[in-house]
């Protein structure tokens, strides 16, 4: 709360020192609350730090200093510093909107760059597997009809590549959830699909946290993508997995 020195001591010089503290406490309670308080006679005294006994001798002089209406007590200064530093609060908030977007567009360029160095190899083949122990024959009709001409949507192969990590990183579903929705929304499902892929090259501690830094800027992919290990996408017991390219299942 600014304090014009020459302005108050110009208006209050006649106060006593009594008055001078109640009058200040009042203005910032004001300040604190947004420039309005109730007018209730003892929640005032508490506020100024008087007595209730005293109190109306004391709101009888400063009492001129502020506003009273519907029940409210409120104060000109106080009101008109508040809106001034309300705009530039406003201000800042917006240069700084505009800086973080710029950023932000910038670390998206980079990711992307770094994105289409993936190893082309890299391909979505879906090959229809079934685990004869657990599965029985109809289920085993359906994995394999799903074929290899099957296309899996890109959302399900984000989940694919990514439960692994989120799993050995003890994350729990709904964080998970909450931060490949984010990824999603704000890159896309195939940046996003990128993204989650070229992270197994940095194998992060935590994956969740990881992918907020990429959402908002502060941490680009990999830059030695090619460390991530080639994946293909395979049907088993008909649940997506991802896996290494040549692995089979035992």
């Amino acid at each position: 709360m600014p304090l014009y020195v020459g302005d108050y001591l110009k208006d209050t010089r006649h106060l006593t020192a009594e008055q001078h503290g109640a009058y200040l406490l009042v203005l910032m309670d004001l300040w604190n609350r947004g420039g309005s308080i109730s007018d209730d006679p003892k929640a005032l005294a508490r506020i100024a730090g008087v007595s209730v006994k005293r109190w109306p001798a004391v709101w009888s002089v400063i009492g001129e200093f502020f506003d009273c209406a519907d029940g409210r007590v409120s104060h000109g200064r106080i009101t008109s510093e508040l809106q001034k530093a309300d705009q530039i609060s406003q201000k800042r908030k917006t240069a700084g909107s505009k800086g973080g977007t710029a950023k932000a567009l910038k670390e998206q360029d980079r990711d992307l760059a770094n994105a289409k160095q993936l190893p082309e190899q890299m391909l979505w083949q879906t090959h229809s597997r079934s685990e004869p122990s657990i599965e029985k024959k109809d289920s085993e009709a359906k994995a394999s009809d799903a074929g290899a001409s099957e296309p899996v949507s890109v959302k399900t192969q984000i989940w694919a590549v990514g439960r692994p990590m989120f799993e050995k990183a003890g994350t729990d579903k709904k964080a998970a959830g909450a931060v490949i929705g984010a990824l999603i929304k704000r890159k896309g499902e195939v940046e996003a699909l990128t993204i989650i892929t070229a992270l197994r090259a940095d194998t992060p501690m935590d994956p969740e946290q990881y992918l907020w830094a990429i959402i908002h800027g502060k941490q680009a992919l990999a830059t030695d993508v090619g460390a991530a290990p080639q994946l293909e996408l395979v049907l088993i017991d008909g649940k997506p997995v991802m896996q290494p390219i040549g692995r089979r299942a035992a």
